[in-house]
């Protein structure tokens, strides 16, 4: 039953002509004789198949006879003669889709690209991979349009794949490096404000003083280099750009960790504290009437005497105007430049201005802290 199963579908798709002259070569063709054999034979085994006093020897000769029969079809059956190029269409199609949204990019042009951009490598001599790549597609037209044997155009749908093969291996996707970027910027933030310095140096600086070793901050700084290349780096592959991020994120939390405080005791000094949220262009300056009743600048190690009676006037530098000044708590001036203190109300020890400014919407505070003696 199988055997005949196979006959059958041996002749599947193939046309009984005398000759191939008008039949594709994807298509093929045998002669009527051809076709009658294997008839016969089919209808001898469909003949044993159905007789039941036939013997196991007699239905195994006529699986043979069959076999032969497939096998004597299979040999005459032959292509047509018309030239297919059907094939070779087909890869021209797919060697335009390879090719499809991608430029040829020099990586020393400074140029940037967006983030998902295909594309191969500029060369200063000779063909770049696309121009190569058009050139075998260039060829495989020719043929197309040409073709003198089903040789021909075999051989060029061979070569065409073989070029898109080699052409897809050339070309890189420009990876996403938002994430990186804000990475960078997060790092060179971490940075803003600290100072390098060593233990012995910063014995002399108050506790304002935020500082790390050389080489604390050197490692950042390295970091920091190498993720800007591989974000510069059009060829970085999406797992070059996610190791980056990830080395860079360690580094700065190994930085942050590192940042430490001068040692410097301010007892008894003028002190200015940050609260937070912080925002660091506030400028505060202190100042004092002098004798001839002029404001003089007030040195950070200086006390300022209550005995005086005289004003301390702390005042708002640059652009920004301040909503409140707060004395010790309580909510003295608003909506000024400056905030003069009478000392001759105030008691001996330390005491505490702050001011308030809005910048952006957002509400920020800064502190400064002094003492009066006698």
């Amino acid at each position: 039953i199988q055997t005949i199963a196979a006959a059958n579908a041996a002749k599947i798709g193939v046309i009984e002509a005398a000759s191939g002259t008008n039949i594709a070569y994807d298509l093929f063709w045998a002669a009527a004789s051809a076709f009658t054999a294997l008839n016969d034979e089919i209808a001898l085994a469909e003949t044993a198949k159905t007789t039941t006093a036939i013997s196991v020897s007699d239905v195994q000769a006529r699986n043979t006879a069959l076999e032969q029969a497939i096998t004597v079809f299979n040999t005459a059956k032959q292509h047509g003669s018309i030239i297919s190029v059907y094939a070779l269409e087909a890869a021209l199609i797919s060697a335009a889709e390879a090719k499809l949204g991608v430029v040829v990019y020099d990586t020393t042009s400074g140029i940037t690209l967006q983030a998902g951009t295909k594309w191969v490598q500029a060369v200063t001599a000779g063909q770049n991979a696309l121009e190569i790549f058009n050139a075998a597609i260039a060829a495989a037209e020719t043929v197309k349009n040409s073709p003198s044997s089903q040789t021909q155009v075999n051989d060029s749908v061979t070569a065409l794949n073989a070029a898109k093969n080699t052409f897809t291996g050339t070309i890189k996707i420009k990876a996403n490096t938002s994430a990186l970027d804000t990475e960078i910027a997060s790092a060179e933030a971490a940075q803003t404000g600290i100072h390098i310095s060593t233990q012995s140096a910063a014995a002399s600086q108050y506790s304002s003083f935020k500082w790390v070793t050389q080489a604390e901050w050197d490692s950042l700084g390295g970091y920091i280099t190498a993720a800007r290349n591989v974000s510069a780096n059009a060829a970085s592959t999406a797992a070059d750009v996610d190791t980056a991020r990830q080395n860079l994120y360690g580094a700065r939390a190994n930085f942050l960790n590192n940042i430490k405080s001068g040692t410097r005791s301010a007892a008894g000094l003028i002190e200015i504290v940050f609260e937070q949220p912080s925002f660091e262009n506030i400028d505060l300056s202190r100042s004092i009437l002098n004798a001839q009743n002029q404001w003089e600048a007030v040195e950070a190690e200086q006390i300022i005497s209550r005995a005086s009676g005289k004003n301390i006037r702390i005042s708002l530098g640059g652009d920004l105007q301040a909503r409140m000044w707060i004395v010790d708590g309580y909510q003295q001036y608003g909506g000024t430049k400056s905030a003069d203190i009478y000392t001759g109300g105030l008691s001996v020890g330390y005491h505490n201005v702050t001011v308030v400014v809005q910048v952006n919407g957002l509400i920020y505070s800064k502190e400064i802290r002094f003492k009066i003696g006698n």
